[in-house]
């Protein structure tokens, strides 16, 4: 199930915000990786790492919504 989390990442900020700005968050992370049911997510943008701040819970729940489980809690942006 993480594996499915993680492969979703492009898909999910594609759904949550729109072609264009999901492909340019998803091209700007740099790594993912799941520990202690936190999604640690590193952007090359701060600006985008912000963005991504503001609707974490949101992201959050279409991350485990993908994956089929409540696989992480929160979501640390880096």
């Amino acid at each position: 199930m993480e594996y499915r989390l993680l492969k979703s990442w492009p898909e999910v900020v594609t759904a949550q915000y729109g072609e264009t700005a999901g492909q340019r968050i998803a091209s700007s992370t740099t790594s993912l990786r799941i520990e202690n049911q936190t999604l640690h997510v590193s952007l090359s943008s701060p600006a985008l790492r912000q963005q991504l701040r503001m609707t974490a819970p949101t992201l959050v729940a279409a991350l485990n919504e993908a994956a089929g489980g409540n696989i992480i809690t929160t979501l640390a942006l880096h």
